[in-house]
């Protein structure tokens, strides 16, 4: 896999210290391919995590590496749902959509072939379907960004020979000795012992066959999607080994997230999908996501609230369920453009709700939003869909709909231009 690494134009390596990414990056000075090595510091571990820093720098420099150090306190940024764990992966994937994105750029990560087993094991006690058993691929697309594991055929054995040959160091972690966390009592205890009874030879054959047939349903699945609306109906007629990947597809594809529908996520969607709804109603599935069902029997996303920071910048954007906004210059199919003093610099967009009203252009009293949609004839599952753009308190557009009297331009006015592309 190495040598497909250089037909990338821009690759960043993460950087952690350790044996493995130490290696990794060993591994690319070898075959002469250029990467920046980026450091994140959570500020977990005080003194340990300012060391590990320390080395790296000084690797990279040695090296004549470009390196780039990201400070991430993940304590004061974690969500109130969240794990330490999960808080320090969506911060660090959030760096590389924001700066990884562009085509023809990778992230390189340093997982191995023990890493596979690990995670075999782990989400096989959280009964996993064969997509989660054989979540560490080679290569994955997730909001944008692709990341990619090269080691993945390697053994962890391998890594350390392969250092040693080297005579490289590397940072230790202290805390993967511990036997208090679930991954170290398999790395450190279950492995050792079946290894002492048998070659685990036949578990990485069993967890790449998995991987092939998880890629296979997970193909269905898209093609599913491609294919049909997400209905009540529609959802209760898929095959059981569909319906989580049905829906992680759906969120994935409308959400800025990965994320991974657990059984008692998908028991929801199948109990609430099984009854009949006089109104709109929420089905929470964990970590924070959730899935709206409409009256109407289909299932959509909320986009409720965005607070959108665009600080008077041009080229700006964000990705909303279902499509896309963007601050330019420059007019787009659907747009609108406003007199920029007249904007706050944090824009607000959320869905509708009842009650919602605004000032239609030209007009100077205040009219329903719901009257609107009436007059626009929008379809009552589209109206769960079009985002509301707010400026402070007052809405100012609703792509597709209405712009409101707010912001109207006048000649030799400055002017921004806000830009809607659905998905």
């Amino acid at each position: 896999m190495f040598q497909n690494l250089k037909k990338y134009d821009k690759l960043a390596l993460g950087f952690s210290g350790g044996a493995d990414s130490t290696a990794l990056a060993l591994k690319l000075i070898e075959y002469r391919i250029p990467f920046e090595a980026v450091h994140f510091n959570h500020h977990l571990r005080a003194e340990s995590a300012n060391n590990d820093a320390e080395f790296c720098s000084n690797f990279c420099q040695k090296h004549e590496i470009k390196f780039t150090l990201v400070d991430i306190p993940v304590n004061e940024l974690k969500e109130n749902h969240e794990s330490i764990e999960t808080a320090a992966r969506r911060l660090r994937m959030e760096y590389w959509e924001k700066n990884f994105t562009p085509e023809n750029c990778a992230v390189l990560l340093a997982h191995h072939k023990d890493d596979v087993l690990e995670n075999f094991f782990i989400r096989s006690l959280r009964g996993s379907s064969t997509s989660g058993l054989s979540g560490l691929r080679e290569e994955k697309y997730i909001n944008g960004v692709s990341y990619l594991r090269p080691m993945l055929r390697l053994s962890k054995k391998e890594i350390f020979e392969f250092l040693n040959e080297k005579g490289s160091q590397w940072c230790e972690d202290e805390s993967s000795k511990e036997n208090i966390f679930t991954r170290n009592i398999i790395r450190n205890k279950v492995i050792p012992e079946l290894e002492s009874l048998a070659s685990i030879e036949g578990l990485y054959r069993t967890a790449e066959n998995i991987n092939f047939d998880a890629l296979y349903i997970e193909e269905q699945a898209e093609k599913w999607l491609k294919e049909n609306t997400l209905t009540q109906q529609s959802f209760l007629n898929l095959h059981p080994a569909l319906r989580p990947r049905v829906i992680r597809l759906f969120i994935n594809k409308y959400s800025d997230r990965d994320f991974i529908p657990g059984h008692d996520a998908i028991q929801r969607v199948e109990d609430e999908a099984n009854k009949s709804h006089q109104e709109d109603i929420s089905i929470p599935l964990g970590d924070g996501a959730e899935l709206k069902l409409a009256t109407t029997g289909e299932f959509y996303l909320s986009c409720a609230p965005y607070s959108f920071d665009w600080n008077w910048q041009v080229n700006k954007e964000l990705k909303l369920p279902y499509g896309k906004l963007f601050i330019s210059l420059e007019k787009t199919d659907c747009c609108e453009e406003f007199f920029k003093s007249s904007l706050s610099s944090t824009l607000i967009i959320r869905n509708w709700q009842a009650g919602d009203r605004m000032i239609p252009f030209s007009r100077k009293s205040e009219t329903k939003v719901k009257d609107l949609f009436t007059d626009r004839k929008t379809p009552h599952e589209q109206r769960k869909k079009l985002p509301l753009i707010f400026s402070e308190n007052e809405i100012i557009w609703i792509p597709h709909v209405k712009r409101a009297e707010f912001g109207r331009c006048k000649p030799n006015d400055e002017t921004i231009i806000i830009s809607y592309e659905r998905l």
